[in-house]
């Protein structure tokens, strides 16, 4: 088995019939099943040509080593009126209309309706065929009783018309060609048992419903010596499923080879646009599948006419954060450089902090268990008990400045900037408290501060009640302190409606 290959032994239309040659029931050991020879030949010299006496096909154990059946087919050239006929096997029908080797009027060809009976046994002349291999694989022995005759294989497959094989490539016309699908063909010296594998190069016509295989013990037409023998065995279409190339951001991937399917790429930051890959295999296709939380890209090459399919996996730079939110305080801060999600199950979810209403509040928005990368966000929880998760993910870079409405994130720990806020637990009270200059609290890695827009500075802003959203009004506080609707210290305050230690009151 080649590597990235697969050579099916179906009775599907994408192998050949009888390709090993271990079923003879058409006609004992005289003409393998699903395959001619002069013996089935039309055409005006049909009778001519063959006769019980003089057969050029013949079962015989002279098998290719290592193989599993118990026969090959064995073909060779006899002499008709001092004229070398050379052996001919087909998976089409033999034309035999004239007395000169090299005339237009032998050929071999689909004959898409022609049909053979014998032993209760329906010989087609035509072998139906809807695969677009990439190569196909022959087992040969070749032996020349002299001169410099070389023996010949070939296969076609083409579409839905009686394509024709001529002897000579100028008999030949363009209506014919159009037919061909793909085409695989070599001529070759003589030789013990030897493994050809050819490939095929396909025309553009893609509508594959048969393939035309012959076999000869000549080249060229009336060449060769009588006894030139061609034994073949083992008849294989063979399908890719499998890259030539694997490149990351314009570079082939390092080490990169169709033996190896896993690949180290954890200082690489993964970014779609910036895989690339070639496909081995003219009916293969490739699927990719990327992982958030392990980093793993899995690139899944098929092909679709075999289904046999090889996968790639490009391991990319991860990260890892813990999220904690106590009973106690139900509230915490999170920010993490990769995308995650919290369990579905588990009463803990994520919102971001957007702006300050009129009246004082914080404008917050639920996004409930799915956090993108670099958000930092408030988490709140109704847990009995502690929430602890250390979770991974696929590192993406950031592009916010780690800062999303009125939160800025941290990946690292930093003194908290001045005139930010901090979550803190004071007195059992959970909320955001003002940092002072000379009094800067640590803001731990994956976690937040606030910071407020200009003139809406308090001493605090506090998470209020427990609403079935998971929070309610957020107000700001301060030590009676008076603040107008948009959150603006007022030093003399005239008539109207202002902020007063967190509640609403009207000055007359």
């Amino acid at each position: 088995m080649l590597l990235g290959t697969t050579v099916l032994t179906t009775n599907a239309q994408t192998q050949v019939t009888n390709g090993d040659f271990e079923t003879w029931t058409y006609d004992g050991n005289n003409m393998p099943n699903n395959w001619n020879s002069f013996q089935t030949a039309d055409g005006s010299l049909a009778s001519t040509v063959y006769s019980s006496s003089n057969r050029q096909v013949q079962k015989s154990t002279d098998i290719r080593p290592g193989s599993t059946g118990q026969s090959s087919v064995r073909i060779w050239t006899r002499t008709v009126i001092g004229i070398p006929a050379q052996g001919n096997l087909t998976s089409g029908r033999v034309h035999a209309g004239s007395m000169s080797a090299a005339n237009k009027e032998n050929y071999n060809y689909s004959d898409r309706d022609g049909k053979n009976t014998n032993n209760g046994v329906e010989n087609p002349c035509a072998m139906k065929f809807t695969g677009h291999p990439d190569a196909v694989s022959v087992w040969v022995k070749f032996n020349r009783q002299g001169g410099d005759n070389t023996a010949r294989f070939a296969a076609f497959i083409h579409d839905d018309h009686d394509y024709i094989t001529y002897g000579l490539e100028s008999y030949d016309n363009a209506t014919n060609k159009s037919y061909v699908v793909a085409s695989a063909e070599q001529n070759f010296e003589p030789c013990d048992w030897t493994n050809l594998v050819l490939p095929f190069n396909y025309t553009g016509n893609e509508d594959a419903k048969y393939v035309l295989i012959n076999a000869s013990t000549s080249s060229y037409p009336g060449k060769g010596k009588k006894d030139d023998e061609l034994y073949i065995d083992d008849i294989e279409m063979i399908y890719y499923h499998a890259l030539s190339d694997l490149k990351y951001n314009g570079q082939t991937v390092a080490g990169f080879n169709e033996e190896t399917k896993d690949y180290d790429l954890t200082d690489q930051v993964y970014d779609e646009s910036k895989v690339s890959w070639t496909v081995k295999g003219h009916a293969a296709t490739v699927s990719k599948a990327f992982n958030a939380t392990t980093g793993k890209l899995r690139l899944t090459v098929k092909n679709n006419d075999s289904g046999e399919s090889t996968v790639y996996t490009l391991s990319f730079k991860t990260a890892s954060a813990t999220l904690f939110v106590s009973t106690a305080a139900k509230y915490a801060t999170f920010i993490a450089p990769f995308n995650l999600s919290t369990p579905s199950s588990i009463p803990v979810d994520a919102y971001t902090v957007d702006n300050i209403n009129a009246n004082g509040t914080l404008v917050m928005t639920k996004l409930g268990k799915n956090i993108p990368a670099n958000t930092p966000v408030v988490l709140y929880s109704t847990r009995t008990s502690d929430y602890t998760r250390t979770a991974s993910g696929a590192f993406v870079p950031a592009t916010n400045n780690l800062t999303e409405g009125l939160l800025t994130g941290t990946y690292e720990e930093i003194n908290a900037p001045v005139d930010s806020y901090v979550m803190q637990n004071h007195d059992g009270r959970v909320g955001f408290f003002h940092v002072a200059a000379g009094k800067q609290p640590k803001v731990a890695p994956n976690r937040c501060y606030l910071t407020v827009p200009a003139g809406s500075a308090a001493p605090a802003f506090f998470f209020e009640g427990d609403e079935t959203n998971g929070i309610g009004n957020v107000e700001m506080t301060t030590d009676n302190t008076i603040y107008d609707l948009q959150g603006r210290r007022v030093a003399t305050p005239t008539k109207g409606l202002y902020i007063i230690n967190g509640k609403k009151v009207v000055i007359r």
